[in-house]
């Protein structure tokens, strides 16, 4: 902060603050690997008071002056730089620039000059310096002073403190230290905050600690209050020498210990907090001065004012010295550079006010530091949290040993603190820079960060939009203390929906990733959209899932989204546990969605919680939940946030009326469905003959296995905007929910169709998807990866088996949301994000470059066709490049958007899957990308086919292009597809098969127009292998652009039956352009249609609306209805012999309002999609918004010929 602050403020000095455009601040060392954990990132901001830097990877470079290194440029608008200048932290808060490391050599580490005195310019800080009166510089000729003077160390350097300044001023410095100090002790051990902040999520102890021991019999003043308002002795400084000399020897409370830990970690967690502390002598190591301080003057002091001053004197003429000799800066020395440094200055503090020999006071300080030699600094994850926290207070209970050894000695020993100080610097040396604060080595590489394979849930949230997925989202991060305030989505501030699109709209659109921790569980959760029209976020994220949790309304019940994505689920065998969401919403019917639960999706739920519904005086109202499992009631009432749960045994006197035997019932019909499904259950069943007597436990272990086995789901119930259930979902969610290894190994194909198992085990090499990719402006593309096995390191070498390229990993990160965090390696089962992958697509496979399986490929990702398209240009030719690019990035991000250009009219047209999507394309144009575009209106995506039954083509190419020839025949036949063959994604819906396949080759012809044909006997540079790639190449090409309106070609059997090349005519070109024109003439005498998108629409709405949904469809809009399901309204009587629990239903009213239930209809319908464009808004019309619908796409059907004529007509006319 203080180097950017100087920055700044020498531009401003140099009259060019006016001209900079941009800055760049460059980070070396452990600034850049652990800057992060230490708030470098946040103190440069603040330093330049609002200016927003760009970081770069500067990982693996250092400035040859010193390791700590920042570099800051400053840059015009033409990009040209306009001044530099490197700055150095040399620890303790200090900034020292080349310039001052030239003019003071060792004297830099001498605190002889103002911090805030570097200028990039001058070294005005040589005609500032004022030599002290007493000067030493070891620990040697600071005794010797203090003999010659007759002064203790306290005594000498306040006598050299007066040389810079006044009485007064020394003394109102030195106690705001101490005041700042004792106040950070105090924040620490009453921060209301459970979790320290950061992805380690390390709870807070130093408040626990704090009550827990003013609890027992150590009753203390504890934050008495020792700020000093009044000096100590009136009068000259001789009186303020005499007052600092050391009183009789004094005995240790080491009964207070526990407290003097708790100070040390109180500090240290405030530290990690990024609170206000006392860089003494630096920030990871702060709270063992104030810790050691704090316990003599709670504990043993009898003149706090007198004790401040001599501790802290004495403190400072210890570090003086290990500044000089060696360093306090852990990038140099170590650990040992800063806690030991600090356990040597706490002990020599503590001994002097303990009335010890400037000998003595000596010896305690090379005690605290001998026994803190070759200390490694070696965060876990870059964070001062762990080991950092517990060895400030190991170090604070390691200055008081050494200061009681000491004391108890007569200040002679045989090795000194100056051979200590020059051992340590020698270690420093010699130890490697991953030991010193890079988070490269030592426990950072050794320790887990998070949780083993076991530990580890990769789930998704799936359900209907607006069923209350992002509301449920954010209240699992606010429980997990990843979020210090729950997230609003009206209010637009959440964590997982954190697209201006998203927040303006109030809805989910790309799939958010986070990471957090439960009860020692690790969580990669995937938010997914709830609208139709990004159901392409959906499919990416459950193709990496290993279980979800579906979430349902509990008023609307089992919508058609819904529908859409359990199956979505069901296709790729994903276990899931069920949420039965809005509990507390006039309506809502948990035992119908139960219901609808099992005839609308095929599932088998088990009912683990009901709810708990109170009735006063007319009015109904959902409190909580009835575990169950283990008889109870959970109740949220004490907390408004809904941290804190009470639980109260569920029996027969709960006063709420048949609570208690309904929940008797759930829990027997529990036990018997499972004992139905799992043989263990069904054994302890027929041994305790009592369902009550089958142990939660048992009941929960059983729960998992017909989970993960996919014979049955769970349900639970809440109200996640009440904050009512959260914690009991995230609890199923780590307990029924399975882990990697619980999963099947996961499949992949090579080239001759053969399947290969990927497994987690063993010494597995790397094989990993690549699920998402999308654009961030700073970063570039962001690849997101599941590794399936082996393991991700950061720099690795990868081979895109899809590609077949080379690529290079240049970071890995963890995504919080938005947020990310550098790590080293993504570990096998787990989910991370990829930094510098330039050509990797979605649904890519990504293994090692020296692995020999170059064809291996896992399953990849369905992508459904677009059906939507519109012209997008640009404003001007100067808006041109900008579009291209950003189309790109969209591109790459969304595979379900397709771009061309159309030849006829140069029109740049996307494709998608819907309205909303195409609006949500363009409002990134514009507002994100900053590009000046327009979109055209909104079309149907028609496709084009050949109806005749069979067509045999031959086509011969043969042109003059740039006065070379060139020359290729190529003869093929297409036919129909069947109706249920949709063909292949890849192939636009088409089949294309070299049946028979012959290559014919032919001498080049001459002029007389005959050739001589040999077959099989003529060396051609193209292998057979390859002439079918660029047959295939040009097939594709040529189905892009039908022969009626230039719509795509789709529904047609290709098969390429031979090939005649003439030697060097017949290149890639002249191959390629004849396969194309060979079936573009084909389709042309094909009789050729226009074929329009046929949806498969659902309907959910009340039996009163029936009729004139009905009309509209199979009138306007030419639907087809292909049936009717009933859903019961909860009036009617369920059957008793339905094969699962179904809980009784409160119809929730109030003396204001009353519900009733009328028997519900389902739609299913066939309806081309365009006369579907606005229904969204009609069928509210129709239906007063009580309906909803989903439409997906089922085929392309053709269209009559009135219906073709009118496209054609207003088609033609558009252009």
């Amino acid at each position: 902060m203080r180097a950017a602050k100087i920055f700044i403020t020498d531009l401003k000095k140099h009259k060019i603050f006016d001209k900079v455009d941009r800055v760049r601040i460059d980070l070396y060392g452990s600034l850049a690997l652990t800057g992060k954990g230490h708030g470098t990132p946040a103190a440069i901001l603040m330093g330049m008071e609002g200016e927003i830097p760009d970081s770069i990877d500067t990982t693996k470079e250092e400035l040859p002056q010193h390791p700590n290194g920042m570099r800051f440029l400053a840059f015009d608008r033409e990009g040209e730089p306009l001044i530099n200048g490197e700055f150095f932290s040399i620890g303790g808060g200090f900034v020292v620039n080349e310039i001052t490391i030239q003019k003071h050599g060792d004297n830099v580490f001498y605190k002889a000059y103002d911090k805030s005195s570097v200028d990039l310019q001058r070294s005005k800080q040589d005609e500032a310096v004022t030599f002290a009166a007493l000067p030493f510089r070891n620990a040697s000729e600071l005794l010797q002073v203090c003999n010659r003077e007759s002064m203790t160390i306290a005594q000498v350097v306040y006598r050299n403190e007066l040389h810079w300044r006044s009485e007064s001023e020394i003394r109102r410095k030195l106690m705001d230290i101490w005041n700042t100090m004792d106040q950070s002790i105090k924040n620490g051990c009453l921060n209301d905050e459970e979790y320290l902040p950061g992805s380690l999520k390390i709870r807070r102890r130093a408040p626990g600690l704090y009550r827990n021991l003013l609890k027992g019999s150590m009753q203390t003043n504890a934050f008495v209050s020792h700020n000093i308002t009044k000096p100590p002795i009136a009068g000259d400084s001789k009186e303020i020498i005499e007052f600092l000399s050391h009183n009789t020897r004094k005995k240790l409370n080491l009964l207070a210990l526990d407290f003097l830990s708790l100070y040390a970690i109180a500090v240290n967690e405030e530290n990690a907090a990024g609170g206000r502390v006392v860089t003494a002598p630096t920030n990871g190591a702060a709270g063992i001065i104030p810790a050691v301080l704090k316990y003599y003057l709670d504990f043993i002091s009898e003149n706090p004012e007198k004790d401040i001053m001599t501790f802290l004197f004495t403190s400072a003429a210890i570090g003086m010295i290990y500044k000089r000799g060696a360093s306090i800066s852990a990038a140099e020395m170590g650990c040992q550079g800063e806690v030991g440094v600090a356990c040597s200055m706490s002990a020599a503090g503590l001994a002097a006010v303990m009335g010890a020999t400037p000998k003595q006071v000596e010896n305690a300080a090379e005690i605290g530091m001998e026994h803190n030699l070759g200390l490694t600094c070696d965060p876990i994850n870059g964070l001062v949290q762990v080991p950092c926290i517990e060895r400030n207070a190991l170090g604070a209970v390691k200055a008081v040993a050494a200061a009681q050894l000491a004391l108890n000695g007569d200040g002679y020993h045989r090795v000194t603190l100056d051979q200590v100080i020059e051992t340590m610097r020698q270690t420093g040396i010699d130890m490697k820079s991953k030991y010193k604060e890079t988070s490269q080595g030592g426990l950072a590489v050794n320790v887990p960060l998070y949780f083993t394979i076991a530990k580890t849930r990769n789930i998704g949230i799936i359900a209907h939009i607006d069923a209350g997925k992002t509301t449920t989202t954010e209240r699992m991060l606010y429980y997990a203390g990843f979020t210090r305030r729950i997230g609003d989505v009206d209010d637009g501030d959440t964590v997982m929906d954190y697209m201006k699109q998203e927040r303006e709209r109030g809805i989910t659109i790309t799939s958010a990733a986070i990471t957090f921790g439960w009860k020692n569980y690790r969580i990669n959760l995937i938010d997914t959209p709830g609208h139709a029209d990004f159901t392409i976020e959906v499919e990416r994220s459950v193709r990496v899932l290993d279980g979800a949790v579906t979430i349902l309304d509990a008023v609307s019940g089992v919508e058609a989204q819904t529908q859409t994505v359990w199956k979505q689920a069901d296709r790729y065998g994903i276990p899931r546990i069920a949420y039965v969401n809005k509990m507390d919403r006039v309506g809502a019917g948990f035992g119908r969605t139960v219901k609808e639960m099992r005839y609308k999706l095929g599932a088998r739920p088990l009912v683990c919680q009901i709810p708990v519904v109170k009735k006063d005086k007319g009015n109904s109202s959902f409190t909580g939940v009835a575990d169950l499992l283990n008889m109870q009631v959970l109740n949220w009432d004490d907390d408004p946030n809904g941290s804190v749960i009470s639980k109260t045994p569920l029996t027969e006197k709960y006063p709420v009326s048949g609570l208690f035997e309904e929940a008797i019932k759930g829990r027997s019909s529990l036990v018997e469905a499972l004992s139905e499904m799992d043989d263990h259950i069904l054994e302890l069943f027929l041994e305790a003959e009592d369902h009550m007597k089958v142990t939660a436990g048992d009941i929960r272990q059983a729960l998992r296995r017909v989970t993960i086995n996919g014979k049955a789901v769970p349900v639970l119930c809440g109200a996640s905007f009440r904050n009512i259930g959260v914690q009991s979902l995230m609890d199923a969610v780590v307990e029924y929910l399975p882990s990697p290894l619980d999963c099947p190994p996961t499949l992949a194909t090579l080239p001759n169709n053969q399947l290969v198992k990927i497994t987690l085990g063993g010494n597995e090499r790397l094989c990993a998807l690549a699920f998402k990719v999308t654009h961030d402006s700073k970063r570039g593309p962001m690849t997101f990866v599941r590794v399936y096995s082996g393991k991700l390191d950061n720099r690795m070498a990868l081979y895109n088996t899809n590609t077949r390229k080379k690529e290079r990993v240049n970071k890995l990160l963890q995504m919080y949301a938005n947020d990310v965090e550098e790590i080293p390696s993504i570990t096998a089962g787990n989910i991370g994000v990829i930094i510098g992958l330039k050509e990797t697509r979605t649904g890519d496979t990504l293994i090692q470059f020296d692995d020999t399986r170059k064809n291996l490929k896992l399953q990849n990702i369905e992508i459904p066709a677009p059906v939507f398209y519109c012209a997008v240009e640009a404003a001007g030719l100067s808006d041109e490049k900008p579009l291209e690019e950003a189309l790109n990035n969209i591109l790459r991000e969304d595979p379900s958007l397709h771009v061309h250009v159309d030849p006829d009219s140069g029109q740049t047209l996307i494709s998608g899957m819907g309205e909303l999507h195409l609006e949500i394309v363009k409002d990134r144009l514009v507002n994100e990308f900053k590009v000046n575009a327009e979109l055209g209106k909104m079309r149907v995506s028609y496709r084009e086919t050949a109806t005749t039954e069979h067509i045999d083509y031959t086509y011969l190419y043969d042109r003059e292009i740039m006065g070379k020839r060139a020359k290729a025949k190529v003869s093929l036949t297409i036919t129909p597809l069947p109706q249920n063959d949709r063909g292949l994604p890849e192939e636009g819906g088409n089949r294309i098969m070299f049946e028979n396949f012959r290559k014919i080759e032919s001498v080049p012809g001459t002029d007389q127009g005959v050739n001589n044909q040999r077959q099989n006997n003529m060396d051609t540079k193209l292998s057979n292998e390859e002439i079918e790639s660029v047959l295939r190449t040009g097939i594709i090409s040529g189905l892009y652009r039908g022969p009626i309106l230039g719509f795509q070609i789709t529904g047609l059997l290709i098969k390429i039956c031979s090939i005649e090349l003439y030697g060097v005519e017949s290149s890639r070109m002249a191959i390629s352009s004849c396969a194309r024109q060979a079936l573009i003439y084909a389709v042309k005498e094909g009789k050729p249609v226009l074929l329009e998108p046929l949806m498969n629409v659902n309907i959910d709405l009340s039996e009163e609306y029936l009729g004139i949904v009905l009309g509209d469809l199979s009138g306007t809009r030419r639907g087809n209805i292909l049936g009717l399901d009933t859903i019961k309204g909860m009036s009617e009587q369920i059957d008793q012999n339905v094969e699962i629990y179904v809980p009784p239903d409160s119809t929730y009213t109030s003396s204001s309002q009353t519900s009733t239930f009328k028997s519900k209809k389902v739609i299913h319908a066939q309806v081309p999609l365009s006369t579907m464009l606005g229904y969204s808004s009609a069928l509210r019309s129709l239906t007063g918004g009580t309906a909803s619908f989903d439409m997906r796409v089922h085929s392309f059907g053709i269209m009559s010929e009135d219906r073709a004529k009118a496209v054609i007509r207003e088609m033609q006319g558009s252009y």
